[in-house]
Order: C-alpha cells, then structure tokens, then sequence
C-alpha cells in the first residue's frame, strides 16, 4: 500500500474540531488506496466509525465532516457529511447548504486526482447549490462561509493552496 496522504500535515491537525475522534490511518484516493468500506483491506471493512453506534448525532458528523475536509480527507468528508443529508428535508436550506459541501468536497478529490473535467462539473453543481442555500438561508451555514469556501476551491483549482473550510459567524 502506497503511504500518500497516511499523516496529516501538523498545521491540520490544530483546527480540528473533535479532538477525542482520531483521523482515518490514510486518505482514501479511489484507484490508488483500498476502499475503506468495501476493501478486506479497508480500515472500516466490517466496521462502524464510533458516531454509527446508536443514536445519529447530527451535530458530531457535522463537525467530523469540517474536520475531516480541512484535515484534506475529502473522500471521508464526503461521506460524514451525507450521513447528515440523509436526515434534512428534500428542497430545504439544509440539503442545498450539506449538497454543495459535499459536491465540493468531491469536486476537490477529482482535481486532486487530476480528473479535471470531473471537477469542474461538481464545482459547477456545489455553487450553484450553495448559491441556492445562501439565497435561502444566508452566506454563513451552520457557521461556515459558503461562498468563501467556494472561493478556497476555486484557488485551489487555479493552483492555489490547499482549500480549507471557511468558518463564518452568525
């Protein structure tokens, strides 16, 4: 197994939100690392993150998402943050505001990957989602800058710094 992305940069690791939730042993590339689920190899194959065990805490895999993304485990991200869209109402701020995050966080996992066509489609659909959600709702979601956090992507996509998440206040 390749060791790309197994360590975090230490500047992540200080804005982490939920200290006490480790970070996954690797960051999960599709085509380069075992699927973390799916994989014998996986480091959740035949196993729950400690948030899958009883009640769905919404608020946990909501920071578990924030955290996950700025620490670039965008896959993981990903998939933090559609446990929480499962749980909102179709057609509301919170499915537009948790949608775009996701496609975001996707469309940051295809540039990485160098799937530059990809990217740019999902970026496409996470503005405009997010354009939707602070048309709706506000700039700032559950204390995130929407549209900050697009401009971060955007940076990024133009060869710019990694991008973060971009905390907003309400």
């Amino acid at each position: 197994m390749s060791t790309e992305g197994l360590i975090p940069e230490p500047d992540t690791l200080s804005k982490r939100r939920l200290e006490a939730w480790p970070l996954p042993p690797y960051r999960y590339v599709p085509g380069r690392l075992p699927h973390p689920i799916q994989d014998p190899r996986g480091h959740l194959f035949n196993r729950s993150e400690p948030s899958h065990v009883g009640t769905f805490d919404f608020d946990r895999f909501w920071l578990r998402g924030l955290d996950l993304y700025d620490a670039r485990f965008y896959w993981e991200a990903h998939e933090a943050w559609e446990a929480c869209w499962r749980f909102v109402d179709d057609n509301s701020v919170d499915s537009a505001a948790i949608g775009g995050l996701i496609q975001l966080a996707a469309s940051t996992l295809k540039h990485h990957m160098q799937q530059h066509r990809a990217c740019q489609l999902l970026l496409a659909k996470a503005k405009n989602q997010l354009a939707h959600a602070t048309e709706e709702g506000g700039e700032v979601y559950r204390c995130v800058h929407l549209l900050d956090s697009v401009v971060c992507v955007e940076r990024f996509v133009d060869g710019g710094p990694w991008p973060v998440i971009v905390a907003g206040s309400l």
